[in-house]
């Protein structure tokens, strides 16, 4: 007992000091390029480790610190659980089980904070995986993970809310009605957040004075923050088209339309920006005129986005496949193949972590 006891101190003091108390994370990243602060992987990686996880409905992983975040859930018993690994070898750290379908969270403080889909956002402890405080007086589901800034935390529902609570706390700090649902991770910059909600409107609101401005509205819904580039916001409405703008006053610029719907975030590195379709088609768009660069057709469909290290775009495909592209000409480097398909990738330092089925990797 004595001795499982020091293991467990040694293992969760190994945690809190790894981590500093103002680290932010989210994935993807706040302005949504997607870009992660990674050496590239220009030859094909091995397995790591690997870790099994009881359901095959799994999250995207997330990492902060030595601690690697994924959520597994079964949607016919409706059990879901939290897990906490050792990103150098898999090792669990914790478990919990919120009974609740759970987003990839946001990170900061040493807090999770999850969506769900049903009424709730909710804050784990990083540390141990203990709740710290729930949001339950909402309309609708919250889905996606919140924006975290200044301690703050911003996200919509789908009962028509957009709010804002004390990250700390999970005390709401304002809660305004819209005239639609709100189902979209937003994306922000130093002055403002940006949403979208489903009738198509693309809404800023100040950091500093929580003021709250539509500033483009497209033809039909969306449920995609802008991915930001500087005074450009690219994002996507629901009938699968792509549109950049400028997010401070609304201009549109240029547009493109795909084979197949944009159900995520584009990614953007060099001047290129990476879409990626439900019909397995994946674009590079050069973002100053909206002009083609190239593309690629793959089988099965796509719902994630492309992650980027270096000059090299990682896209998962709906053939079971992770392919590495190289971000100006789109020509294949590697492939890697899973059972299943997989997510969207987290990478940190030349090493790639996807869950795929009921499986999260590291890839190296």
């Amino acid at each position: 007992m004595k001795k499982e006891l020091m293991i467990f101190i040694l293992v969760f003091g190994i945690i809190k000091t790894s981590l500093s108390q103002d680290d932010v994370v989210s994935f993807p990243n706040p302005t949504h390029t997607s870009s992660f602060d990674s050496e590239p992987i220009q030859s094909k990686p091995s397995v790591k480790w690997e870790f099994e996880m009881p359901f095959e409905n799994c999250s995207n992983p997330i990492v902060i610190g030595d601690i690697l975040l994924v959520n597994s859930f079964d949607s016919d018993t409706k059990k879901g659980f939290q897990f906490a690994l050792n990103k150098k070898n898999g090792e669990q750290f914790w478990k919990n089980d919120i009974g609740e379908r759970l987003s990839t969270p946001s990170i900061g403080q040493n807090i999770a904070v999850y969506g769900t889909k049903s009424h709730l956002t909710i804050a784990l402890d990083i540390n141990n995986g203990s709740e710290k405080w729930r949001i339950s007086d909402l309309n609708g589901q919250t889905c996606v993970a919140p924006a975290i800034v200044n301690n703050q935390i911003f996200f919509g529902t789908h009962g028509k809310e957009w709010c804002v609570a004390d990250l700390i706390t999970g005390t709401l700090i304002k809660k305004d009605t819209i005239n639609n649902g709100i189902c979209c991770f937003p994306s922000w910059n130093e002055s403002f957040v940006y949403y979208t909600d489903w009738d198509g409107k693309l809404h800023k609101q100040n950091i500093s004075n929580m003021e709250d401005s539509i500033v483009y509205q497209t033809n039909t819904s969306s449920h995609v923050a802008p991915t930001i580039v500087d005074n450009i916001g690219i994002m996507t409405n629901d009938n699968g088209l792509l549109i950049a703008i400028n997010i401070y006053t609304g201009k549109q610029l240029w547009n493109f339309n795909p084979d197949g719907k944009l159900w995520r975030s584009p990614s953007i590195k060099n001047g290129i920006c990476i879409v990626v379709t439900d019909k397995s088609h994946i674009y590079g768009i050069e973002i100053e005129n909206g002009v083609k660069r190239w593309e690629l057709k793959k089988e099965g469909t796509i719902y994630t986005s492309a992650s980027i290290a270096g000059d090299f775009a990682f896209v998962s495909s709906g053939d079971n496949k992770l392919y590495a592209l190289n971000i100006e000409n789109g020509k294949v480097l590697w492939q890697v193949e899973f059972e299943s398909t997989s997510g969207q990738p987290f990478i940190e330092n030349r090493t790639i972590y996807v869950s795929s089925g009921n499986k999260v990797y590291a890839l190296k």
